[in-house]
């Protein structure tokens, strides 16, 4: 009797954002895949986005609240994450929360030790970057009306691993 393998079902992964963190892939997506790749594992996307109209593919596919962002040679060149409440219990947020303050976070990162680097943003939209050496993993944090810090967004691009030499 030959035995059929299980259909990779998409829906049924769990992602942590402790171990993107920790390893640099979510799930398993990391930088550099194909298109084609990512639709394997994924399957198709929730939504997209294009950044030009003459654009054949769109820049960006959506899955909840995580964004893969295309390059033109159609490899995920960003991976971006905001807005960090799911009711879902397939992704693990870890202690990524919109309420999560810097401090907290550098708590976090010294506890599980993870080096990071602390920065001022070169963007409006954030004010504070926490970025972890290894994977050159992003944390965004704006200042809130009392001046404190909390949480915007999470980012790993091929530009941020390029300019920390990973």
């Amino acid at each position: 009797m030959v035995k059929c393998r299980e259909q990779f079902d998409p829906k049924l992964m769990k992602i942590s954002l402790q171990d993107f963190i920790i390893s640099g892939e979510l799930g398993p997506i990391r930088l550099g895949m194909s298109r084609t790749e990512v639709e394997k594992q994924l399957g198709k996307a929730d939504d997209w986005s294009t950044s030009h109209t003459n654009q054949q593919f769109p820049a960006i596919w959506k899955y909840g609240n995580v964004e893969l962002h295309f390059g033109d040679d159609d490899k995920v060149e960003m991976i971006f994450l905001d807005g960090f409440r799911s009711n879902s219990d397939k992704i693990d947020l870890w202690i990524l929360n919109d309420q999560l303050f810097a401090a907290e976070l550098e708590d976090a990162l010294k506890a599980k030790h993870i080096d990071y680097i602390i920065q001022s943003s070169e963007t409006n939209q954030t004010d504070l970057l926490i970025i972890t050496v290894n994977h050159s993993i992003e944390f965004h944090f704006s200042t809130t009306d009392g001046g404190s810090q909390q949480l915007s967004a999470v980012s790993q691009s091929i530009w941020h691993a390029r300019s920390a030499g990973a």
